[in-house]
């Protein structure tokens, strides 16, 4: 057996090292940038989304569109924390369900269609007790199912977690 004698290794070069610094600094920069949402003007750096049902001047994030100013008074209330239960409605009743403003909430179905009216076109915030109200009535014998979304509650000019939370609320119609 014939053994050839090794080569030293070849020295890596200038430019090798700035190839690798490059890399270095583009990778801090990705990194820097998706973890940090700052205040504009120079404000601290915050790591969580800030959420305000204020009316007051600039930049404000409601979690629901309308403003509640009272109304029926409703035979079925429903609240978050009753979600996922039955409650109980006779045709013609009046209905509130209300969720936390901790979220951004949409109406995203009511089944089987014509269970239910809406009495209001979109969620309310009733300031008062912190939760956005959809107002409907019973119509029809049954059982009705009203799902809703929520999604993070973020000012636009910040980064803002992405996720949605289902909620749904049955209402039996006697």
């Amino acid at each position: 057996m014939i053994l050839s004698p090794r080569r030293p290794r070849a020295r890596a070069g200038p430019g090798r090292h700035l190839w690798l610094a490059a890399l270095a600094a583009l990778l801090a920069l990705l990194l820097t940038a998706c973890g940090a949402s700052g205040a504009r003007g120079g404000g601290a750096v915050s790591g969580s989304p800030s959420a305000t049902s204020s009316t007051g001047a600039g930049l404000t994030v409601r979690p629901c569109l309308g403003f509640y100013s009272g109304g029926d008074n409703p035979a079925v209330t429903l609240t978050n924390s009753s979600a996922n239960v039955t409650g109980g409605a006779r045709a013609g009743d009046v209905i509130e369900l209300r969720l936390d403003d901790h979220h951004s909430w949409k109406l995203t179905g009511i089944k089987p269609t014509g269970s239910l009216t809406s009495l209001s076109s979109q969620g309310l915030l009733d300031s008062a007790d912190g939760t956005c109200v959809w107002i409907l009535r019973a119509v029809t014998p049954g059982d009705a199912v009203v799902t809703f979304t929520g999604t993070a509650l973020c000012d636009p000019t910040q980064a803002c977690p992405q996720y949605a939370i289902l909620q749904t609320f049955t209402i039996h119609i006697s």
